[in-house]
């Protein structure tokens, strides 16, 4: 006897078991999925420090108008700023790329063990108990 007719064999059990497989790794995928979105934190602080950064570059911009040190100054606070505004697209780069790969995840570990069950006992489920029930 197969394992597939011998789960069939005892078909509440093998339900409830089937079940709490499904639930189990539906469990696992979300778990998963908001472990992995959590890092979009690190994200939020690149995204802060380079608006922390282009901010400062701004701030240094001011002081072009200090006759000896302004166009050394001026080229300085144009790096800053670039810098800053880099580090906050990073970020947000970053943020997106983490969304989308948690959800991903997630759905993956969710779906991949359980579908191949699915696929075969659900159908031979069915098929089995068409067999059990009095033609009407």
């Amino acid at each position: 006897m197969n394992p597939l007719d011998r789960m069939l064999a005892r078909p509440g059990r093998s339900d409830a078991l089937v079940a709490a497989w499904v639930a189990l790794w539906i469990g696992v995928g979300v778990w998963t999925a908001v472990t992995v979105h959590g890092l979009t934190k690190i994200s939020d602080t690149s995204i802060e420090a380079g608006d922390a950064v282009s901010q400062a570059g701004q701030l240094l911009s001011l002081g072009d108008a200090i006759p000896i040190f302004g166009p050394q100054l001026d080229a300085q606070a144009r790096r800053i700023r670039e810098l800053g505004d880099s580090a906050r697209e990073s970020g947000e780069q970053s943020k997106t790329s983490i969304e989308r790969l948690s959800w991903l995840l997630g759905v993956a570990i969710a779906v991949v063990p359980s579908a191949p069950l699915l696929a075969l006992y659900v159908p031979a489920r069915l098929s089995a108990r068409r067999r059990e029930e009095p033609p009407a």
